[in-house]
């Protein structure tokens, strides 16, 4: 694997660009107070957090309906009223290929607890709540059998594997002027807010959960479960508006070292700033929802070049010096818009969903990537909460790295990224059925077809069973 980062180069202005931004916010929020959304939560193995226009204001499920162990003697609904929410959940993603490099099978598990604190329930603190996360990971990864190393048929394989209790975040939240203004300050995950959505993981494959993969697959743009120390603070001008940046601490892969318990600053390289606009729409009589994004990250890290060596030639031995790079850019555009409503729930309907992200090509492998998804749910009178996906995806690598690869197989000489052959663009298309079997328990079978693994036109193209097993204790 390449390195991207230079090491040795000291962090940059983390603390003071949070202050910056948060001076910035405050000067220009209005007065008037508005309300805002909810935060759902799908199948997904990436607790993504989200505001959300609900489409009617409902009641929370009582735990006998949404959790296997349900509410033992009330006990859960008065920790609830307390201001204390516990979760403990139980993930299984499976699969067998029987295409591609060879054939195989294997399985990707997660166990995760979460507790979640409303201080102001719990000790009259206004408008503060905490948010902790730790979990399990064990298990394989089969797209190995095929070759690729780029995407995943299982998207719980990742960090955090070998390790008893991996820590994911710690966070503190602050809801100011009835939530037009929120600030979240801690250890957390870029991706907790920035280009995320609850609806992005529910693939099976890593194929764009829980954003699009150029921005998360280039380390510094943190995702579950990995974090850095930084923050975020979110504006509402209208209630269907919003406007929020952040700072977040910028250091190689695995963000929080192996275990994520190391929160120390001497791997830091720069600091990460994302900035994103949305507009959240309900359309018409039916209250169609809607959410559209645009936003923007720099990293000041330097970065070793993809292609090109110290003294401005070809980078086409591993043992050479490469170039020095300061900074990269990253930019996203998300829309899901519901198209049909079929039902009161939050995603009872017919939903399109799209995605694009974008990663400077000279220091960043996965260059370019697109997602397309359409999502249906209430299509069953007597099954109104199955939901069935299709999806499909397109990964691009670093047009700078695919030349360097071209140069060097012309010469014999080993491929940069341990590719076996140049690089360009892979492909995916997945097809899911979720379905809740019983309280607390969601079972989601799927298809999947890989084209061009690792983007890598030489390697045949894998076609996968695939199932999800997911447990909410």
């Amino acid at each position: 694997m390449l390195n991207w980062y230079r090491a040795g180069v000291p962090g940059k202005t983390l603390g003071g660009a949070i202050v910056f931004c948060g001076l910035t916010l405050a000067a220009s929020l209005p007065a008037r107070a508005q309300g805002t959304g909810v935060q759902p939560g799908e199948p997904g193995s990436e607790n993504q957090k989200e505001l959300n226009q609900p489409p009617v204001a409902t009641a929370p499920s009582p735990f006998e309906e949404t959790n296997l162990l349900g509410d033992p003697g009330g006990e859960r609904t008065r920790l609830l009223n307390k201001g204390i929410d516990i979760e403990v959940g139980a993930l299984s993603e499976f699969g067998a290929n029987t295409s591609g490099l060879k054939t195989g099978a294997g399985a990707a598990n997660q166990i995760t607890f979460s507790l979640d604190v409303d201080w102001e329930k719990l000790a009259n603190i206004p408008g503060f709540s905490s948010h902790f996360a730790v979990v399990n990971r064990s298990g394989s990864n089969i797209s190995r059998n095929y070759g690729d190393n780029l995407t995943q048929s299982a998207e719980v394989y990742g960090a955090g594997f070998g390790v008893g209790v991996h820590f994911v975040y710690l966070y503190g939240e602050e809801k100011l002027f009835n939530d037009r203004l929120n600030i979240a300050v801690g250890r957390l995950p870029v991706a907790t807010d920035f280009a995320a959505s609850p609806l992005y993981c529910i693939p099976i494959a890593l194929i764009n959960c829980g954003t699009p993969r150029a921005l998360t697959n280039n380390a510094s743009f943190t995702s579950w479960p990995q974090s850095t120390w930084g923050g975020r603070i979110r504006a509402r001008p209208t209630p269907e508006t919003y406007i929020q940046f952040g700072a977040y601490e910028s250091e190689p892969f695995p963000g929080g070292g192996r275990t994520g318990w190391s929160w120390s600053t001497v791997n830091a390289t720069g600091t990460i700033l994302p900035v994103e606009i949305a507009w959240e729409p309900v359309l018409g009589p039916t209250r169609l929802t809607g959410h559209y994004k645009l936003g923007f990250a720099y990293d000041t890290s330097d970065f070793n070049s993809l292609s090109e060596n110290a003294r401005g030639g070809p980078l086409l031995l591993s043992a050479e010096t490469p170039a020095l790079v300061s900074g990269r850019m990253q930019f996203w555009a998300t829309a899901d818009q519901m198209l049909i409503r079929q039902g009161p729930g939050e995603n009872a309907g017919l939903t399109l969903i799209g995605t694009y992200g974008h990663s400077s090509s000279d220091v960043s492998a996965t260059w370019q990537t697109a997602y397309l998804g359409l999502l249906e749910q209430g299509f069953w009178r007597s099954r109104p909460s199955d939901q069935i996906m299709l999806s499909g995806a397109w990964w691009g690598i670093s047009n700078q790295l695919g030349s360097l690869q071209q140069q060097q197989a012309a010469l014999g000489l080993p491929l940069a990224n341990g590719a076996a052959h140049p690089q360009s663009n892979e492909y995916a298309v997945e097809l899911d059925y979720i379905a809740r079997v019983y309280r607390g328990i969601t079972f989601e079978p799927g298809l999947q077809y890989f084209i061009h693994p690792n983007a890598d036109p030489n390697l045949p193209n894998a076609f996968v069973f695939a199932g999800r097993l997911s447990v909410k204790f």
